[in-house]
């Protein structure tokens, strides 16, 4: 019961403890328990109490046997009776007090847990009143510590403020960089633009280069492929890349004032290949002819209109020409005529086909004589201006690379080598292009064989005098093939060329990591040509050429220049950007503003100085003037 009493108690105190304050709740118990240890104090003496009175009584009971003795001796004859009756009176008592002692007994462990259940509670209250004590303390820290995390969080708020403000920032400065990147890029390439007069049997010659940044994707230089002009803006690359067999037909596209786009077409009706020749003929468009496709060597004449951008085999063709590749082709009116290549089993070709497109019909040119050329491969033919006759030089007999020239009589069927006149000639070669007008040939470009038998790109260009069969050397390389480094272009890159219908030669390059990067266009003007375009540049310069004037004032420091704007949307021209080259390629932003003249200090002495403007209109489209030299004047004092 009393265990049970201060299980209660300890019960009470603790829903009095949850219920009331801290301090109040330790207090309650201990009086509690306090009363309880009082009571059981209580009960304890009186059991005490009657314990003795029990104890006394049982003194007595033993002195009224001992008298009951001395009276059993006088009454012997109730004596039994009495005597019986004193020890069950005397184990009655007897039995009374075991009881009560084990009562005692019973009573002091109680007491004994109850004091150490006081005690349990005392050190629980204790505990309880630290407890208290941490959880302020720790409520107090966790007010703190929210603060912070507020003040923080509005921190990290204004950091990722700043930090988005920084990354905007960041954006413009790296457009900007990328802006003035390509610019610089833009500037470096129309730099490489130029032209050259040249005087060629007392005529002059007027070549006009002009230099493109492709903007390419990761399109490698093909193998074996082609490149020609729609007549349009738009030049065609067809071919299979180097690393892989798959089909492709590739553009190029004028991307606004500056630079072409490459961009990647569908092949509608198109099946891959290379080693083929590829022409453009007014109002038909490009006519292509065999080729290799994987294992296979076509004989198929396929023609593609720009117009509606898909290709199509001309059908019902009767062809005696076989399947080719490697071969050479020119084209006059809607004749297309081939020659050499290497045949389906591999030999090679020393034959002259006829391919009439009107008439669908193809045909081998068998010579009346038995003097012909060499079977070769890679080799170029020229036409001339009536139709009548055929030029061809060089190309590649089994490991040999050839310098003759031959031409084809076309009314009489004949082949006939011509002998140039002694003087300087153009080394053999394969792979090249030539054309011919009014009555010069114009060769360009190729490959030749070293002693190991690899390739090296040839880079110069020559000019035949057909009437006078003299060759004139009018590139080496260096004016054609510069780079943007200023150094001749290295000869292991390979390139595609051609020349369109307009007698212009379109060159294709890659960079060092074989990707398509550069577009040069070379325009060679002569005769005719040269007065009609000088001509046209006329008007050109007048409505819509950027251009600097020719007085500028050169000092040894310094120079002043001066530009026109092209007539046409002069006022839509936002600012001007001139952009000045040194001799050792630094290129480098001097001015920007509205003003047509401009003085550029701090110039070296004796130095020459390429310069190149820049009209950005507001739309955001822009023109370059073509770059254009001067030089300071030699000495300290302006």
């Amino acid at each position: 019961g009393a265990m049970a009493m201060a299980k209660k108690v300890r019960s009470n105190g603790k829903k009095k403890d949850a219920k009331g304050g801290k301090e109040s709740k330790s207090g309650g118990v201990d009086r509690m328990l306090e009363q309880t240890l009082r009571k059981l104090k209580k009960d304890n003496q009186k059991l005490r109490n009657e314990a003795k009175g029990l104890a006394e009584e049982l003194v007595r009971v033993k002195e009224e046997m001992e008298s009951m003795k001395c009276v059993v001796q006088i009454h012997s004859e109730h004596a039994e009776t009495i005597l019986r009756y004193g020890e069950e009176r005397a184990q009655e008592v007897e039995d009374r007090y075991e009881e009560s002692e084990t009562q005692r007994i019973k009573l002091q462990a109680e007491l004994d847990m109850t004091k150490q259940a006081l005690a349990d509670e005392k050190r629980t209250s204790d505990d309880l009143r630290v407890t208290a004590d941490q959880i302020e303390r720790i409520c107090d820290e966790k007010i703190k510590l929210e603060e912070r995390i507020e003040e923080q969080g509005n921190q990290i708020q204004q950091l990722e403020g700043d930090l988005k403000t920084l990354e905007e920032k960041a954006t413009g400065v790296k457009m900007e960089k990328d802006m003035l990147a390509d610019e610089n890029e833009q500037y470096q390439y129309s730099v490489l633009s130029g032209s050259q007069l040249k005087m060629i049997h007392q005529s002059p010659w007027y070549f006009r280069k002009k230099c493109y940044k492709i903007r390419a994707t990761s399109a490698a230089q093909m193998e074996g492929g082609t490149i020609a002009s729609t007549g349009q803006s738009m030049l065609i690359l067809l071919g299979m890349s180097d690393s892989t067999s798959e089909d492709s037909v590739v553009s190029l596209t004028r991307n606004q004032l500056w630079g072409f786009k490459l961009s990647r077409l569908e092949k509608n009706g198109f099946p891959g290949r290379r080693y083929h020749t590829c022409n453009y003929i007014p109002n038909v468009g490009l006519v292509v002819f065999g080729g290799r496709n994987s294992d296979l060597v076509s004989d198929k004449l396929l023609v593609f209109d720009g117009k509606g951008g898909k290709w199509a085999s001309i059908g019902g063709f009767h062809s005696e020409v076989p399947s080719l590749e490697c071969h050479c082709s020119v084209t006059f009116g809607l004749n297309l005529f081939v020659y050499g290549g290497v045949l389906a089993d591999g030999k090679l070709n020393a034959e002259l086909y006829s391919l009439e497109l009107e008439k669908r019909k193809g045909s081998c040119i068998f010579p009346v004589t038995s003097t012909r050329p060499k079977p070769r491969k890679n080799s170029v033919l020229a036409v001339t201006d009536d139709g009548l006759m055929l030029w061809m030089f060089g190309g590649q007999h089994e490991g040999l690379v050839l310098d003759d020239l031959y031409t084809f009589d076309l009314e009489k069927k004949k082949w006939e080598q011509q002998v140039e006149h002694s003087g300087p000639r153009p080394q053999g070669r394969a792979g090249h292009v030539c054309r011919y007008s009014q009555g010069f040939l114009l060769l360009s470009g190729g490959y030749s064989m070293n002693p190991n038998g690899a390739r090296v790109c040839l880079l110069d260009t020559w000019v035949l005098d057909t009437g006078m069969m003299k060759w004139y050397k009018v590139d080496d390389g260096s004016f054609l093939w510069q780079s943007t480094s200023g150094a001749l272009h290295n000869q292991q890159l390979s390139y595609m060329h051609s020349f369109d219908a307009r007698g212009r030669l379109n060159i294709v390059s890659n960079d060092i990591d074989g990707n398509i990067d550069k577009l040069t266009t070379l325009d060679v003007l002569f005769g005719d040509g040269l007065e009609n375009d000088l001509d046209d540049q006329g008007d050109e310069t007048r409505s819509s050429r950027l251009e600097f004037l020719e007085d500028c004032e050169a000092g040894a420091t310094q120079i002043g220049l001066a530009w026109r704007p092209p007539e046409r949307n002069a006022d839509r021209i936002e600012h001007f950007k001139l952009m000045v080259a040194n001799n050792l390629g630094v290129v480098k932003e001097v001015y920007r503003g509205k003003s047509m003249q401009f003085r550029v200090r701090k110039l070296r002495p004796s130095t020459e100085y390429i310069f190149c403007l820049k009209a950005v209109y507001a739309d955001g489209s822009y023109l370059w003037s073509d770059p254009k030299s001067f030089k300071t004047r030699h000495g300290d004092k302006e």
